[in-house]
């Protein structure tokens, strides 16, 4: 059965776009900034963001002393102290808090930040600071555990598989994923289809009326299905176009026929 990964629907996992910075030791991805309002998450600083940046290794992140005079105490050279040290200066001053708001302004409060107190404007800014167009991906809980797919071939369940990828020129782009396993599909009990079947695209021994659907939305010419389930395994059959539902035959039901039939997942039907 071909499949084709960019045919595929939407799935249950989600992502979003946003600059992540790249070093040689390795990756550090961005934060996300949560509105303190609406609670909505962004990758990008908004403009009325106020930076912040982290001191450099070794410098001290709270207040500190600063150092206004030093001057000798003038002591007599034959005096001496219990542990034979002799402080021959004293420095007046105070604790002054860094960053200071002068430092910030000057840009000299000796801190760094890695691109991260600007936000690039454009692709290649983003490039000369060392960030990288990152994808950060997030799987809805509701459907997380949705996550294998019938494999036709071995008759087993493997790993679903994603494809996360950004769409669009920086700037305007958006966040796409696709995957081969599906949230629940819309099914109708007690209908067949009279849609035109897709050539070779019968199968038996299907566990479940969920792995029919997945085989369809992973088709990319299949637009609706029938699945008949069994003792050991029921059949799925893969149509051409949008569902056409016909009430299974009063005889047929009185026969005990058991049939759904539905739609490739994410769509109404």
């Amino acid at each position: 059965m071909p499949v084709n990964p960019r045919a595929l629907r939407d799935p249950h996992a989600q992502c979003q776009c946003g600059p992540g910075l790249v070093r040689k030791e390795g990756f550090v991805g961005q934060g996300v900034l949560p509105h303190t309002q609406t609670g909505a998450n962004q990758y990008n600083k908004p403009a009325e963001y106020i930076p912040c940046a982290t001191p450099k290794p070794g410098t001290p992140s709270e207040n500190h002393w600063v150092t206004t005079k030093t001057y000798k105490k003038n002591l007599n050279p034959f005096d001496t102290t219990l542990y034979g040290t002799t402080f021959t200066h004293t420095r007046e001053g105070g604790f002054e808090r860094i960053p200071t708001p002068e430092c910030v302004n000057n840009q000299n409060c000796g801190l760094h930040d890695g691109g991260a107190c600007h936000g690039c404007d454009t692709e290649e800014e983003c490039r000369d600071l060392g960030l990288s167009s990152t994808l950060f991906v997030t799987h809805h809980r509701k459907y997380m555990h949705m996550n294998k797919k019938f494999n036709w071939t071995t008759k087993q369940h493997d790993l679903a598989r994603y494809h996360c990828r950004r769409v669009g020129p920086w700037g305007q782009h958006k966040c796409s994923c696709k995957c081969d396993a599906h949230t629940p599909c819309n099914a109708k009990p007690g209908f067949i289809l009279t849609n035109k079947m897709l050539h070779a695209n019968s199968y038996d021994s299907i566990p479940t009326m969920q792995d029919c659907c997945d085989m369809c939305t992973n088709h990319p010419k299949c637009g609706s299905w029938e699945y008949s389930p069994g003792p050991h395994g029921g059949k799925c059959v893969l149509k051409e176009g949008a569902p056409q539902f016909l009430p299974v035959p009063a005889a047929a039901k009185t026969a005990g026929m058991v049939v759904f039939a539905g739609c490739r997942a994410g769509t109404q039907c």
